[in-house]
């Protein structure tokens, strides 16, 4: 089974546009218009979701299923290091996570249900989604009406890796973790360092926040795998002078609501002591949470028999999660949905991993995955 050429040709441009182009999170106002004027001349209803996000159906009739599409948008404030020859043209900003390919790929796949659409029925409602990274694009989507009018029956989130050269991937049950971003703010006393006795080193409780959040890390057990984790910590004004303010901002990651939640009140409980032991007051604060994303198991059994279709015994059906976090998850609380990894690795290549500076993928990747969501359209529809 092989793609149209037209098809294909298209997607390229798209995908290299996009890749040229790219807009970071909620500031995606030229990607959105640009697939607002790829899509209303083919006749899809197109709405325009704040100027950033893009709502489009297409109906073909009565017949079948409403089905549901989602295809991230933002880039990534990351200075591209690729050298290619569509590399970006924005300073400090590159599609360093795979979103051109993805939009590409759906755009891709509503040509291909025009081009075929005798073999199609229902209505396919395609969510382009801005600020995915940030996880606030779902929302969006779904606050301007996206999951109604009709309310679909299925949803279909897809993204792209490339730690191997071909292949899929779907999860049996959980696909991807539980997120939420935490903030730890240390209240201390300023004094000069000759009277540190008068003080409350905010920095050095800071010290003892860190030494418990490692003790975490070696003893919490839920049977899986979970990620507490600190990537940017910041206090004090001067060398010479006591912090009396730090910060620590990090994530909580695990694969189900009931470890996250135990895992966040050890965290709570560690804090306690640790104010207890250095006289600092020290606050947490749940920034946002993101639920863990679970495949519906009907569509797990039919995105199967479709991958296998195109990808042979490289379809697999995998046991272990992702420990990423995607926004994508909110939509499950109006829509069964599933998600899938489709695998574009260079061949002969270091393969960089995303959010990398040399992030890249091997476009021709991006054919089967249209052929296999095609075959999985099919299969919903009986």
């Amino acid at each position: 089974m092989e793609l149209d050429e037209k098809i294909w040709n298209q997607m390229l441009e798209v995908r290299r546009y996009l890749h040229r182009h790219p807009e970071i999170s909620m500031q995606e106002y030229g990607t959105a218009s640009y697939i607002e004027r790829m899509l209303r001349p083919l006749g899809l209803r197109v709405e325009m979701v704040q100027g950033i996000g893009v709502i489009a159906t297409l109906h073909l009739d009565d017949e079948g299923p409403v089905v549901a599409v989602r295809a991230e948008t933002d880039a990534l404030p990351v200075q591209e290091e690729t050298g290619l020859s569509f590399a970006s043209v924005c300073p400090g900003v590159m599609h360093a996570c795979g979103h051109d390919a993805i939009a590409a790929t759906a755009i891709g796949l509503i040509l291909y249900i025009l081009k075929y659409q005798e073999e199609f029925h229902g209505t396919y409602r395609f969510l382009f989604e801005p600020g995915e990274e940030v996880g606030q694009g779902a929302k969006l989507l779904i606050d301007a009406g996206a999951l109604e009018n009709p309310v679909p029956d299925a949803m279909l989130i897809f993204h792209y890796a490339n730690e191997q050269e071909d292949g899929m991937e779907i999860q049996k049950g959980v696909s991807t973790a539980a997120v939420g971003g935490v903030t730890i703010r240390v209240k201390g006393r300023s004094c000069h360092f000759s009277q540190r006795q008068k003080g409350v080193d905010a920095v050095l409780a800071a010290g003892e926040v860190l030494s418990r959040i490692r003790h975490i890390q070696d003893t919490f057990d839920c049977g899986m795998p979970f990620v507490l984790g600190f990537g940017l910590i910041k206090g004090g004004r001067k060398a010479n002078i006591m912090a009396d303010e730090a910060e620590l901002q990090g994530s909580v990651r695990t694969f189900s609501d009931e470890s996250f939640q135990r895992l966040y009140e050890c965290l709570e409980a560690e804090l306690q002591e640790a104010a207890g032991k250095t006289g600092a007051e020290i606050t947490l604060e749940l920034n946002r949470r993101i639920p863990a994303f679970q495949n519906d198991s009907g569509l797990v059994e039919k995105g199967m028999r479709a991958g296998q279709r195109i990808y042979q015994e490289k379809a697999l059906l995998g046991e272990n999660p992702f420990l990423v976090g995607d926004n994508a998850s909110l939509y499950l609380s109006h829509v069964r949905g599933m998600r899938m990894v489709f695998f574009a690795g260079k061949k002969n290549e270091e393969h960089f991993p995303i959010h990398h500076g040399r992030f890249e993928l091997d476009e021709e990747g991006m054919k089967k995955p249209v052929l296999m969501l095609a075959e999985l359209l099919r299969e919903i529809q009986v």
